[in-house]
């Protein structure tokens, strides 16, 4: 729980809007194509304004943002349409591709696993080498790309739904 809480990112935000739950489905469905397994993405689509693929399936959805380039880091967006007293509420979970996540803790692992043994000799010299906390550095600069890049696509898409929604956020939990 404490790796999930800190170390990997992902927030539920609950939008409020005026718009009725058929209206918020539409706009939805209006911007999402079908998922093809392997991420596309086609100019041709979002000329057409298809930014997100994914289901709609009932009044839940499942999407990923659609980018030019074929960024990894597109965050999954989890998300139910509720009425509560006249005010359409949805509710969305914003988290990592789940491939993404495997692939950045298996890659992570190894490379620890694999400076583990330069560190434990390092401790045993009698002296104390710095170049040992190069692939340590290494590993840390790559993780905060990694994280900054879903953060400013997390960012995008935060707005994009927003504006979507004609909505504003009710609250956020992280």
């Amino acid at each position: 729980m404490i790796l999930r809480k800190y170390f990997i990112p992902f927030e539920k935000i609950t939008y409020q809007t005026k718009l009725d739950p058929e209206e918020v489905i539409y706009r939805i469905n209006k911007i999402t194509v079908p998922e093809y397994g392997i991420r596309r993405s086609k100019l041709s689509d979002r000329r057409n304004n298809i930014i997100y693929e994914g289901s709609v399936i009932g009044n839940e959805f499942s999407i990923i943002r659609m980018m030019k380039n074929n960024n990894s880091s597109s965050p999954r967006i989890d998300g139910t349409v509720e009425e509560n007293f006249g005010v359409t509420e949805i509710k969305i979970k914003i988290s990592p591709d789940p491939m993404e996540l495997i692939i950045t803790l298996l890659w992570c692992g190894l490379f620890a696993f694999g400076f583990y043994p330069f560190f434990i000799s390092n401790l045993l010299k009698d002296f104390f080498d710095s170049t040992v906390w190069q692939p340590f550095a290494i590993l840390l600069i790559s993780y905060g790309i990694i994280i900054g890049s879903f953060k400013s696509n997390y960012k995008l898409s935060k707005k994009q739904l927003s504006k979507l929604f004609e909505a504003e956020i009710k609250n956020k939990i992280r």
